[in-house]
């Protein structure tokens, strides 16, 4: 058997690699850009009940040299601000997504490290650029294992990646950080299957919490299993899989970074209905709804796997009964922009789960995986094909594609409309003056010695319920 673990040593080398680098202006920018769009995320969620458990469980775990919370007067440990700010920025599920799942699920551990920390602006956008680089790493290597029942694991090692990087960890503390990350967290992917629950939105920043974790038990000495992914009873075994291709955890020469490819949203919705949400939005003048016979939406696979009853959860999607299963429900949202003419926060509203209007359209929907949309999604920086086919009562019939949608890579959203989403966000908690003055924190950072000033401006975040 190996004495190293190939697979952790791609890590350990990548984030070698990132310490040394000096990071392009074009990155610093990005990564000011993702922040920006995760902390309005962040801050729109501060109603939601998944907020609420997060304030209440930090009133009892107060740490005056710990770790800020959004909206949240006190510091709490840096494990519980992690996992609080993290569940905030993936609460509305509008936060940034594309390479394998959502990096900025990351961003919680990493900005309380930063603060526990005392780090400059640099080395947390250092350590941000780091996350988001294993985590695209980790998909082109093989690691998406939807087919094994195996949550979203590039999210807890992306994030101790980050985390090591701004303890500045050896590379034998690194290899224990990041199997200490790996080994207790082998997420069940039944959080996203069927009738989804609050679970949803936090699943991944219990990954962010156990980063932290992770990291500062390495930091303090603590030994983990050499072997995670290889040894005897690791991952591979586990799941009874191939190994990963460890030599593609690098980035690819010439490749954009995976800041450069990871998308915005410009609805509050999963990534894979956005192409389609915007294509019924364009054909609603043309389809009055008591006119509609039946509408097909064909996607890639992984988008009807996730959000078109492709997981055996199709009476499901017909019928959601709370946020968390709407915002994955490719007929909900359809439904919804074709009714309301947009999707917003107030799309979920309670009501709409029993509004006998939505289950008649709903009930003409369907949603089909199409082979050569499958194909075409393949890549390290896959599109998001999808088509929208209304068919008529009078036998007409409507049909658009989107390839790109708006906010991908390949289609970004302009900075208006990026400021646009940060101001319907954060309007309710924060004065004008407020969101200009923390926009203007972050585009500061990478000059700052510290993140003191942003912190301050996050945790005076006045909630109004």
């Amino acid at each position: 058997m190996a004495d190293r673990d190939p697979v952790v040593e791609a890590l350990v080398a990548l984030i070698a690699d990132t310490r040394s680098a000096t990071l392009k202006n074009s990155d610093l920018k990005l990564a000011s850009t993702h922040l920006i769009d995760s902390v309005g995320c962040a801050i729109g969620a501060l109603d939601s009940r998944a907020a609420n458990a997060c304030r209440d469980l930090a009133t009892i775990s107060r740490c005056d040299s710990g770790a800020s919370i959004i909206g949240y007067a006190d510091r709490t440990t840096p494990e519980l601000a992690a996992f609080a700010n993290s569940s905030l920025i993936r609460n509305l599920d509008f936060n940034d997504t594309g390479i394998g799942g959502h990096p900025s699920d990351m961003l919680g551990a990493i900005l309380a490290v930063a603060e526990t920390s005392n780090a400059s602006g640099v080395a947390f956008f250092r350590a941000i650029h780091c996350a988001y680089e294993v985590f695209a790493g980790l998909r082109r290597a093989g690691m998406r294992l939807r087919g094994q029942h195996v949550d979203q694991l590039q999210v807890v090692i992306g994030a101790v990646s980050g985390c090591a990087l701004l303890l500045n960890l050896s590379d034998e503390q690194t290899r224990h950080a990041i199997s200490m990350a790996l080994v207790p967290n082998i997420p069940l992917r039944v959080t996203r299957t069927g009738a989804l629950s609050e679970w949803k939105g936090s699943a991944t920043a219990h990954a962010a919490m156990t980063a932290v974790f992770a990291a500062r038990l390495a930091h303090h000495g603590m030994t983990a299993p050499a072997l995670p992914f290889v040894g005897i009873a690791g991952l591979y075994d586990l799941l009874q899989i191939e190994p990963f291709d460890a030599s593609r955890i690098q980035p690819q020469p010439d490749s954009r970074s995976a800041l450069a490819s990871t998308a915005l949203k410009r609805f509050p919705a999963e990534y894979s209905a956005q192409g389609p949400i915007a294509l019924a939005l364009e054909m609603r003048d043309d389809a009055p709804i008591d006119q509609i016979d039946r509408i097909t939406i064909a996607l890639h696979h992984d988008g009807w796997h996730e959000i078109g009853g492709g997981q055996g959860d199709h009476d499901t999607k017909k019928r959601p009964m709370n946020r968390e299963t709407a915002d994955h429900s490719l007929p909900f949202l359809v439904a919804s922009a074709l009714i309301d003419g947009e999707i917003n926060l107030q799309s979920y509203r309670e009501s709409r789960f029993r509004d006998s209007q939505m289950f008649s359209l709903m009930d003409r929907i369907e949603a089909v995986a199409d082979a050569t949309l499958t194909s075409k999604h393949a890549g390290e920086i896959p599109t998001w094909p999808s088509r929208l086919v209304i068919h008529l009562c009078d036998g007409r019939v409507l049909e658009r594609h989107i390839h790109s949608p708006a906010g991908h890579p390949n289609n970004p959203l302009s900075e208006l409309e990026l400021r646009a989403k940060f101001d319907q966000l954060c309007t309710t908690d924060m004065s004008e003056r407020e969101r200009e003055l923390l926009i203007n924190t972050i585009y500061a950072l990478p000059e700052a010695s510290d993140l003191n000033t942003l912190l301050a401006q996050l945790r005076a975040v006045a909630h109004v319920a």
